[in-house]
């Protein structure tokens, strides 16, 4: 199950790196403000230059504290290191009104040595999280629900917090809807904090108008934290069609509620082709023995299928004595199909001296994709005898240098020259 869930959220391809702010956890303005050294409205006086003019220093008071880990600050002095594009029109100017989390900058030699000896600021998570004009009321209100959970006490806060960024989704301000996204993506809270009252506002969001990456990949994390109380909800939207839709019954499967056979012969003729993508990927992955399934999901193996659809269903068929699925695999493999790289991983899934044989077969005598596909699979297959002692032998014996090459690498050997 795991596999052909991992199938279907492939070929979705909702791009949620469109939403994530840089490698690991994304820290999000959430985040920032929660661990800022205050949160407010700032208006900037006259910069003082340093370093040529690459260095701004503005003199501020904070008009509007929302929130400040510690007493009621006041005064900030905002450092800025312009970067060599805006030279001419820095991003921050004098009698700039903006709202924004700050931070204390650390104490580094080179602001000891080149700026004034008073406590320096920045903009906690840098330009994405400072508010102008018509964003601050907003931005006041969203993260000022939010800190206001921060400050509750006992296990109450987590579901406080959640609803919280759940009212953020639907923001006017888009990052912070983009951002509410990232949060629930990466919260350890989901699985065991997740309040009703946040049910509704994220139903808003996934039905509303915004791009389907944020629905997806908000849906994604409620289905890998089996979010029970969205069951509803999503079956409403699997009843849709595109990655919205798919993306929901993937979810339903990791929380448990999936599709019946029956509905998923329905889903395999769907006009969406990520909806036919992920019933490809189940019915393909089908251990009941139905015979419906597996001739179904065969037929969504044919070239006339969207690339996604194909390569949803071969990697479904990838699971251990899947015994009837090697021949159409190695149709795939011989045929030296867009497909083959997924046929083969799914041969070296199903395990076996049958499914050895067929990734030998194409290794040996397949066109150039269907042999190169195998190579790896050859190396990672379990149960076959002498899978891996031909894979050895064509590392010499094979007569097109590029597989023998790729053998090379895959093996981690010296590639082999004729001279």
């Amino acid at each position: 199950m795991r596999r052909i869930l991992a199938a279907s959220v492939m070929v979705l391809a909702w791009a949620a790196a469109a939403f994530a702010q840089g490698s690991g956890e994304p820290q999000t303005v959430f985040d920032r403000a929660q661990n800022a050294w205050a949160v407010g409205t700032v208006a900037l006086g006259s910069a003082m230059t340093f370093r040529e003019g690459r260095v701004l220093v503005f003199p501020g008071q904070i008009e509007d504290l929302l929130w400040a880990k510690q007493g009621k600050p006041r005064n900030i002095m905002l450092v800025y290191e312009v970067p060599a594009a805006e030279v001419d029109k820095p991003f921050f100017n004098a009698k700039d009104v903006l709202f924004a989390p700050i931070q204390l900058l650390p104490e580094h030699s080179f602001w000891r040595d080149n700026l004034p000896a008073t406590p320096r600021h920045g903009v906690a998570g840098g330009r994405r999280n400072v508010f102008r004009g018509d964003e601050i009321p907003e931005a006041r209100r969203v993260l000022g629900l939010y800190l206001q959970a921060g400050d509750m006490k006992g296990k109450a806060r987590w579901g406080a917090q959640l609803d919280a960024v759940a009212q953020a989704l639907s923001s006017s301000v888009p990052r912070l809807s983009e951002d509410a996204v990232s949060y629930f993506s990466t919260s350890t809270r989901l699985a065991t904090d997740f309040p009703e009252s946040a049910a509704a506002p994220i139903s808003r969001f996934l039905e509303g108008p915004g791009p389907d990456e944020g629905k997806t990949q908000l849906i994604d994390a409620l289905g890998r934290a089996k979010v029970a109380a969205m069951s509803d909800e999503l079956r409403k939207l699997g009843g849709g069609q595109g990655p919205v839709a798919a993306a929901a019954m993937v979810a339903l499967d990791q929380i448990g509620t999936g599709a019946s056979l029956e509905r998923l012969l329905e889903l395999s003729r769907s006009s969406s082709d990520e909806v036919r993508a992920y019933g490809g990927g189940r019915l393909a992955g089908d251990r009941t023995g139905s015979k419906a399934a597996f001739e179904r999901a065969v037929a969504l193996l044919d070239p006339a299928q969207p690339k996604a659809v194909r390569t949803a269903t071969a990697v479904g068929f990838g699971w251990p004595g899947n015994l009837q699925a090697i021949e159409p695999l190695r149709n795939l493999l011989m045929k030296g199909d867009v497909v083959a790289s997924s046929a083969a991983e799914a041969l070296a899934s199903i395990g076996g001296e049958d499914a050895g044989k067929a990734l030998k077969d194409a290794l040996t005598s397949g066109p150039q994709d269907g042999a190169a596909a195998s190579v790896n699979a050859l190396k990672l297959i379990e149960g076959c005898r002498d899978c891996g002692r031909v894979l050895v032998e064509q590392h010499t014996k094979h007569p097109n240098e590029a597989i023998r090459e790729l053998i090379g690498v895959v093996l981690e050997m010296p590639a082999s020259h004729e001279h």
